[in-house]
């Protein structure tokens, strides 16, 4: 399927039919200004706003919005079942390393990244974008004004990714709600599995663009089960480095985010 990009700004039809009901913001929620929502969380405005553009701006025909539909779907399905997966096993690692690894191998590695690329927007039918892009190409919404890097604050680090996760509900995304692990877990399972080859299946790989392969279990599933400290309002525009500026993420939420304003895409405020 190849979708044409077009060169026009459109405006977004908010109760448009390809916007599934499961990436709708829930009743009461509101966005960081009080507006009210239309979007759970970035990663779900992400997908809506891609099936918008099949129905709406590319016109496909139903069908294909449809299975385009189901197959976001699966792959959002299968991601938090991934980042479940891997909470269980870095918590099992420390107490019964075989056990880990038995949780560990019984993961479909292939299948969970396949939809872990799904949710990161990577590897479609059309050219690579996230959420920002997407917003800014097609419909007209950008991300916040920047300004010079010689304004801006620090960058995040790994300790910032800490302590956005402790300051968390139970490590949950606080955008999607999706669990994740710390950023210290993430690195003691990452040595764990490095240091038992022979017990962890670290063989299945993926292609890189570089023409390289790289192993799904450390460049793409580790990764992507890691919670990580977004700016809340974004670094790009001024957004202080501070813990009263910093929510803690999962990887699809913010890769899909990017520095695209919370309040422009109607996504609903991080609680």
């Amino acid at each position: 399927m190849t979708v044409p990009l077009g060169d026009g700004r459109f405006s977004i039809p908010w109760d448009s039919t390809a916007i599934p009901s499961w990436t709708r913001a829930v009743d009461g929620a509101r966005t960081p200004s009080g507006a009210p929502p239309v979007f759970r969380s970035t990663t779900h405005a992400w997908i809506a706003l891609r099936l918008v553009y099949l129905a709406d701006v590319a016109h496909l025909p139903p069908e294909e919005v449809a299975a385009a539909t189901a197959r976001y779907l699966h792959a959002w399905d299968t991601y938090v079942h991934l980042l479940e997966e891997i909470r269980r096993i870095s918590a099992q690692a420390d107490e019964d390393i075989r056990v880990a690894a038995a949780q560990w191998n019984s993961i479909d590695q292939v299948a969970a990244n396949d939809a872990v690329t799904a949710m990161q927007c990577e590897r479609e039918p059309y050219p690579t974008w996230n959420l920002a892009t997407v917003a800014l190409r097609h419909f007209g919404l950008g991300p916040a004004p920047s300004i010079s890097m010689e304004e801006r604050d620090r960058k995040l680090s790994p300790l910032d990714n800490q302590a956005a996760w402790n300051a968390s509900l139970g490590g949950r995304c606080r955008s999607c709600g999706v669990v994740t692990i710390s950023q210290g877990q993430h690195d003691r399972l990452r040595k764990v599995l490095r240091t038992h080859p022979t017990l962890f299946d670290l063989t299945p790989s993926y292609p890189q663009k570089s023409g390289t392969v790289a192993p799904l279990w450390s460049s793409r599933l580790l990764i992507a089960s890691k919670g990580v400290a977004d700016h809340v309002s974004p670094w790009s525009s001024g957004g202080r480095t501070s813990a009263d500026n910093m929510a803690n993420l999962c990887a699809a939420c913010n890769y899909s985010r990017s520095n695209t304003s919370l309040d422009v895409t109607r996504v609903a405020a991080y609680s």
